[in-house]
């Protein structure tokens, strides 16, 4: 009976194949995002608005929102958000147009801030348990 071992330089060359088309894979880990009275005193700040853009920069999302109410650390009615693009970065993907609760991170009196799924972020539609802990908020400035 013949030996049915594989002679170790196939192995060798095929382990190689394999590895110079590989691609790092990255995959995003949340843990499950607090209630909305905790998620509002761990953001920077917090606001509903709608979408007015979204472009893509450096592998992120910038998407400039026209601010609608706020509750926490905005002072204008534009801010712009950055998040990742949403494959395996944790980006929330924003649809312009579309009205949204965000929970965001940053400095503190700025106007750039950032987001991701792991927050409580989503769409004003599926925000209505926030909406009614959180209460109304403040308007905008004009």
């Amino acid at each position: 009976m013949k030996n049915s071992r594989v002679p170790i330089y196939v192995c060798l060359f095929m382990s190689l194949m394999l590895g110079i088309n590989s691609t790092p894979v990255f995959s995003c880990s949340c843990v499950v995002p607090p209630p909305p009275k905790t998620a509002l005193r761990q953001a920077t700040a917090v606001f509903s608005g709608k979408v007015l853009s979204v472009k893509l920069k450096n592998d992120q999302q910038l998407v400039k929102f026209e601010v609608d109410r706020i509750w926490k650390g905005v002072s204008d009615n534009t801010v712009l958000i950055t998040t990742g693009l949403g494959s395996g970065d944790c980006g929330y993907n924003f649809s312009k147009g579309e009205k949204y609760l965000v929970y965001a991170y940053g400095e503190k009196g700025g106007n750039s801030f950032s987001t991701s799924i792991c927050t409580r972020t989503t769409t004003l539609a599926n925000a209505q348990k926030d909406l009614a802990e959180l209460g109304d908020g403040r308007p905008a400035p004009r």
